[in-house]
């Protein structure tokens, strides 16, 4: 890209604006699309980015949404294909000229928040989401902990805790298993399931374990953990 200064990449951008390219805002105004605001970006800072607004501090402390939008080029690429496969799978949906509308939106993330913090960080924050998604799949699917059968409060705050006891120990295994390099072949219900496979019996009247299988000799060899 020819290196120019901001203020003449404004006014290139501002000669190049057609009355389509306006939508209409509360009270009948024109509004420059979002779509073609980041083009402008675009074009002149490149693919990769992000643009923060300033926060207003309100009276009270708290303070005005801010908006944070993210481009991203990988992302975009990755976005358009997907579109065009669309069109080819889905006409009646995608269409050429849906694309045309859309092109400048692929590769954007935009985030509304009042979190005191850099785009960084928020970025950072908002993909924590996933892990929480995560831990709320395992609470569901894996543990079976989104309904409780319990009668009474003791009950419930036992059951609560035995529960929170069991998410610790998923979430070890799990953090053992990325540290050992294992999350591509097995899954903490996978290891789980090895160790569920572990017995006692009673022999006068004395507790030993039972034979282990072999599988399970190699996994706890692998996590580096002891069970006897």
């Amino acid at each position: 890209m020819i290196e120019r200064s901001l203020k003449d990449a404004i006014q290139q951008f501002k000669s190049g604006i057609k009355k389509t390219d306006y939508g209409k805002v509360k009270g009948n105004r024109d509004y420059l699309s979002v779509a073609y605001r980041l083009k402008f970006c675009r074009e002149y800072f490149g693919e990769s980015m992000s643009i923060q607004t300033d926060s207003i501090e309100l009276s009270n402390g708290s303070h005005k949404f801010k908006a944070n939008i993210y481009l991203n080029d990988k992302l975009k690429v990755q976005e358009e294909d997907d579109y065009l496969d669309r069109i080819e799978t889905c006409p009646e949906k995608y269409t050429e000229e849906g694309f045309k509308e859309k092109q400048f939106k692929f590769g954007t993330l935009s985030i509304l928040t009042n979190l005191k913090a850099n785009e960084e960080d928020i970025y950072q924050t908002y993909k924590m989401r996933i892990e929480v998604e995560k831990l709320a799949d395992v609470l569901k699917n894996t543990l079976e902990i989104d309904k409780s059968y319990m009668r009474d409060e003791t009950s419930l705050e036992g059951w609560v805790f035995i529960n929170h006891i069991a998410s610790v120990i998923y979430y070890k295994i799990y953090n053992l298993l990325l540290e050992k390099k294992l999350l591509s072949k097995y899954s903490p219900n996978d290891i789980l399931d090895y160790l569920a496979t572990i017995k006692k019996i009673k022999i006068n009247k004395h507790w030993e374990y039972a034979e282990i299988p072999g599988k399970v000799k190699k996994i706890t060899e692998l996590l580096d953990i002891s069970i006897t």
